[in-house]
């Protein structure tokens, strides 16, 4: 379900699917649907199984059986992911996705400039959605650099920006949501949230700044990172909140 803050702004919930086989992502697929959720995010860098053509067939095939949007990420571990074989052979996996016609593809801001630009073209000619992702693990940054952040990643083409950072304060999330209401202000297409203890308190006021995505989880157990939210919560809070 989308969900409308007060100023009209539709925030789509997207819960990551971080099972290590293929079965394992339709059974999470089918729990994140019938919890509400609006878009998966297929995480194969936590598959254990080979990524080849047939697993990718399937995954589409269920794709069009659940009728939900899905996000392909394969993270490397520089960016905070699992994947381990080489960049070349990630690139390779990328755009076939994008060949097959996926929903959204995430790319990281971090992947050369010239690549990132071809691959984000590609994905425009194949009408699949780019996310122009950064992530920082240590820190949140002061508001300023934040936006800085969110601008880079939308400069380089992508539909949706989206930057995250390590929350260790409120006045963490203060900085990250007031980067939030900023880019908003510029009319930018964006997702700014905040991870660790602390950065639950940015997703669930996500629909306020604008985020044109949140991200979720299943349950406890399947989270990637500390500062997600339940799916099922997120949409109670964010109906008692006034969002929904």
């Amino acid at each position: 379900m989308n969900l409308k803050s007060n100023c009209g702004t539709m925030t789509l919930i997207c819960v990551p699917l971080v099972n290590e086989t293929l079965k394992g992502f339709f059974e999470s697929g089918i729990r994140c649907k019938e919890k509400g959720a609006d878009i998966l995010e297929v995480r194969l860098d936590f598959l254990k199984e080979s990524i080849n053509d047939s697993l990718l067939t399937e995954l589409l095939q269920f794709k069009e059986k659940i009728s939900l949007p899905i996000n392909i990420t394969l993270r490397p571990n520089w960016e905070g992911g699992k994947y381990k074989g080489t960049e070349e052979s990630r690139m390779a996996i990328i755009e076939k996705c994008i060949s097959l016609g996926f929903d959204y593809i995430d790319l990281e801001l971090n992947i050369k400039n010239e690549k990132l630009a071809t691959l984000i073209t590609k994905a425009r000619d194949n009408q699949v959605k780019t996310i122009v992702s950064y992530h920082d693990f240590q820190k949140t940054p002061e508001r300023d650099e934040i936006l800085e952040k969110v601008k880079q990643c939308s400069t380089a083409g992508g539909d949706i920006a989206k930057v995250v950072f390590n929350c260790k304060t409120y006045y963490d999330c203060l900085n990250v949501l007031k980067a939030g209401a900023m880019a908003k202000k510029l009319n930018l297409s964006f997702s700014v949230m905040g991870m660790g203890v602390f950065g639950s308190v940015t997703r669930i006021l996500s629909p306020a700044i604008g985020c044109k995505i949140i991200y979720a989880n299943i349950d406890e157990n399947s989270k990637v990172v500390d500062g997600q939210v339940e799916v099922g919560i997120l949409k109670e809070l964010w109906e008692i909140l006034g969002y929904s």
